[in-house]
C-alpha cells in the first residue's frame, strides 16, 4: 500500500511525519545553510557501555540519535532510512542546542584569565 501524501495541513502528524520530516524543502519554502566542510571538527569516537537501544529507535521511530559524552561520539543510530547525511527537520531541536552552545559560552565567560 501506498503511503498517503503529505501536505501543509498533514505533514507534523503520523504517517505523513515520516516522509515529510526528511522532505520538508518540498512542502515548505525553506534554505539550505550549509556548513564549511573545512571548519568542521571531527569528533572523536569512543565506546561507553549503553544500552541497546535499536528496539527502542524501532518502537518510537526514531529516525536519528547521537549521544555526546566530553566531546566525543559515544552513540550514533539511525532509522527509518536515514544516515548520518539525510537532511532532516529539526524543529525544537535547533532551539536546545541554541541553550546549551549559550551557556557553554557562559562557562567559558566566567573561567578566571590566568
Amino acid at each position: 500500500m501506498a503511503q498517503p501524501k503529505a501536505t501543509l495541513a498533514n505533514w507534523r502528524t503520523a504517517p505523513h511525519n515520516r516522509w515529510a520530516f526528511h522532505h520538508v524543502r518540498e512542502l515548505v519554502p525553506s534554505a539550505d545553510i550549509p556548513n564549511d566542510v573545512a571548519k568542521v571538527r571531527p569528533l572523536e569516537r569512543s565506546a561507553a557501555p549503553l544500552p541497546d537501544l535499536e528496539a527502542f529507535i524501532r518502537e518510537t521511530d526514531t529516525d536519528g540519535l547521537l549521544v555526546l559524552h566530553r566531546g566525543r561520539i559515544v552513540l550514533e543510530r539511525y532509522g527509518n532510512g536515514m544516515t548520518g547525511d539525510t537532511p532532516h527537520i529539526l524543529m525544537s531541536v535547533s532551539k536546545s542546542m541554541l541553550g546549551l552552545l549559550f551557556h557553554l559560552l557562559e562557562l567559558d565567560a566566567e573561567r578566571p584569565v590566568s
